[in-house]
Protein backbone atom coordinates (compact mmCIF):
# COMPACT_ATOMS: atom_id res chain seq x y z
CA UNK A 1 0.00 0.00 0.00
CA UNK A 2 2.72 2.33 0.69
CA UNK A 3 3.96 2.04 -2.77
CA UNK A 4 0.72 2.96 -4.21
CA UNK A 5 0.50 5.72 -2.22
CA UNK A 6 4.25 7.21 -3.40
CA UNK A 7 2.88 6.51 -6.74
CA UNK A 8 -0.12 8.49 -6.54
CA UNK A 9 2.39 11.47 -4.83
CA UNK A 10 5.08 11.22 -7.53
CA UNK A 11 2.15 11.35 -10.78
CA UNK A 12 0.51 14.11 -8.81
CA UNK A 13 3.88 15.57 -8.43
CA UNK A 14 4.96 15.39 -11.91
CA UNK A 15 1.41 16.66 -13.35
CA UNK A 16 1.85 19.82 -10.95
CA UNK A 17 5.36 20.19 -12.61
CA UNK A 18 4.23 20.18 -16.21
CA UNK A 19 1.16 22.96 -15.07
CA UNK A 20 3.54 24.76 -13.37
CA UNK A 21 6.33 25.30 -16.32
CA UNK A 22 3.53 25.06 -19.14
CA UNK A 23 3.82 29.11 -19.71
CA UNK A 24 7.39 28.95 -19.90
CA UNK A 25 7.38 26.00 -22.25
CA UNK A 26 4.92 28.02 -24.49
CA UNK A 27 7.49 30.83 -24.30
CA UNK A 28 10.28 29.22 -25.69
CA UNK A 29 8.43 27.58 -28.25
CA UNK A 30 6.78 30.78 -29.56
CA UNK A 31 10.31 32.30 -29.58
CA UNK A 32 11.77 29.85 -31.56
CA UNK A 33 9.04 29.66 -33.96
CA UNK A 34 9.41 33.77 -34.19
CA UNK A 35 13.08 33.48 -34.92
CA UNK A 36 12.77 30.14 -37.27
CA UNK A 37 10.45 31.74 -39.40
CA UNK A 38 12.02 35.29 -39.65
CA UNK A 39 13.82 34.42 -42.69
CA UNK A 40 10.32 32.84 -44.54
CA UNK A 41 11.16 29.20 -44.11
CA UNK A 42 12.19 27.20 -41.35
CA UNK A 43 15.31 25.26 -42.04
CA UNK A 44 16.39 21.64 -41.15
CA UNK A 45 19.07 22.67 -38.84
CA UNK A 46 16.56 24.95 -37.08
CA UNK A 47 14.07 22.34 -36.24
CA UNK A 48 16.99 19.89 -34.92
CA UNK A 49 18.22 22.54 -32.79
CA UNK A 50 14.78 23.45 -31.40
CA UNK A 51 14.62 19.34 -30.77
CA UNK A 52 17.89 19.55 -28.66
CA UNK A 53 16.51 22.47 -26.75
CA UNK A 54 13.63 20.33 -25.43
CA UNK A 55 16.06 17.76 -24.81
CA UNK A 56 18.57 19.84 -22.78
CA UNK A 57 16.66 22.25 -20.71
CA UNK A 58 15.51 20.38 -17.74
CA UNK A 59 12.03 22.22 -17.04
CA UNK A 60 11.36 21.25 -20.94
CA UNK A 61 12.21 17.45 -20.20
CA UNK A 62 8.87 16.61 -18.99
CA UNK A 63 6.77 17.58 -21.64
CA UNK A 64 5.96 15.10 -24.71
CA UNK A 65 8.35 16.62 -27.17
CA UNK A 66 5.74 15.39 -30.16
CA UNK A 67 3.11 17.69 -28.32
CA UNK A 68 5.98 20.71 -28.54
CA UNK A 69 6.62 20.11 -31.95
CA UNK A 70 2.33 20.25 -32.82
CA UNK A 71 3.05 23.72 -31.03
CA UNK A 72 5.84 25.01 -32.56
CA UNK A 73 4.20 24.05 -35.88
CA UNK A 74 1.01 25.71 -34.83
CA UNK A 75 2.79 28.99 -33.93
CA UNK A 76 4.49 28.81 -38.01
CA UNK A 77 1.22 28.43 -39.50
CA UNK A 78 0.17 31.30 -37.63
CA UNK A 79 3.00 33.51 -38.53
CA UNK A 80 2.69 31.95 -42.16
CA UNK A 81 -1.43 32.87 -42.47
CA UNK A 82 -0.73 36.50 -41.31
CA UNK A 83 3.43 37.37 -39.93
CA UNK A 84 1.93 40.80 -38.11
CA UNK A 85 -1.12 39.61 -36.51
CA UNK A 86 0.79 36.14 -35.32
CA UNK A 87 3.89 37.86 -34.05
CA UNK A 88 2.04 40.55 -31.97
CA UNK A 89 0.12 37.31 -30.36
CA UNK A 90 3.35 35.33 -30.06
CA UNK A 91 5.18 38.25 -28.15
CA UNK A 92 2.13 38.63 -25.69
CA UNK A 93 2.91 34.70 -25.23
CA UNK A 94 6.28 34.93 -24.53
CA UNK A 95 6.16 38.17 -22.50
CA UNK A 96 2.96 36.61 -20.60
CA UNK A 97 5.18 33.52 -19.83
CA UNK A 98 8.24 34.62 -19.03
CA UNK A 99 8.81 36.37 -15.16
CA UNK A 100 12.11 36.62 -14.12
CA UNK A 101 15.21 38.22 -15.65
CA UNK A 102 16.79 34.57 -15.47
CA UNK A 103 13.92 32.92 -17.70
CA UNK A 104 14.10 35.74 -19.90
CA UNK A 105 17.68 35.66 -20.76
CA UNK A 106 17.70 31.90 -21.23
CA UNK A 107 15.14 32.04 -23.77
CA UNK A 108 16.82 35.10 -25.59
CA UNK A 109 19.57 32.56 -25.33
CA UNK A 110 17.86 29.80 -27.12
CA UNK A 111 16.43 31.97 -29.78
CA UNK A 112 20.09 32.85 -30.64
CA UNK A 113 20.89 28.79 -30.56
CA UNK A 114 18.42 28.62 -33.20
CA UNK A 115 19.49 30.76 -35.44
CA UNK A 116 23.09 30.23 -35.38
CA UNK A 117 21.62 26.34 -36.23
CA UNK A 118 22.13 27.39 -39.76
CA UNK A 119 25.43 28.11 -39.45
CA UNK A 120 25.07 32.31 -39.75
CA UNK A 121 22.49 34.84 -38.12
CA UNK A 122 20.79 35.85 -41.08
CA UNK A 123 19.61 40.05 -40.60
CA UNK A 124 15.93 38.96 -40.07
CA UNK A 125 16.19 36.86 -37.45
CA UNK A 126 18.83 38.78 -35.68
CA UNK A 127 16.17 41.61 -36.10
CA UNK A 128 13.28 39.34 -34.31
CA UNK A 129 15.38 38.46 -31.22
CA UNK A 130 16.20 42.43 -30.59
CA UNK A 131 12.15 42.83 -31.20
CA UNK A 132 11.89 40.35 -28.55
CA UNK A 133 14.35 41.67 -26.32
CA UNK A 134 12.91 44.91 -26.14
CA UNK A 135 9.20 43.38 -25.90
CA UNK A 136 10.93 41.33 -22.53
CA UNK A 137 12.69 44.92 -21.45
CA UNK A 138 15.79 43.40 -21.74
CA UNK A 139 18.40 45.64 -23.28
CA UNK A 140 21.02 44.70 -26.02
CA UNK A 141 24.12 44.90 -23.72
CA UNK A 142 22.58 42.75 -21.14
CA UNK A 143 21.38 40.40 -23.59
CA UNK A 144 25.14 40.08 -25.40
CA UNK A 145 26.67 40.50 -21.45
CA UNK A 146 24.74 37.12 -20.56
CA UNK A 147 26.94 35.38 -23.47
Amino acid sequence: MPHLVQSIVDTLRHAYKKYDNRSFLESVIAASAMVAFADGNVSFPERVKFDQVLEIIERLKIYDPHEAVELFDGYVAELRRDNATGSRDLLKIIGDGLGTKQDKILVLKICWAISRADGKIPHKERDVINLIANYLNVGTRELYSSF
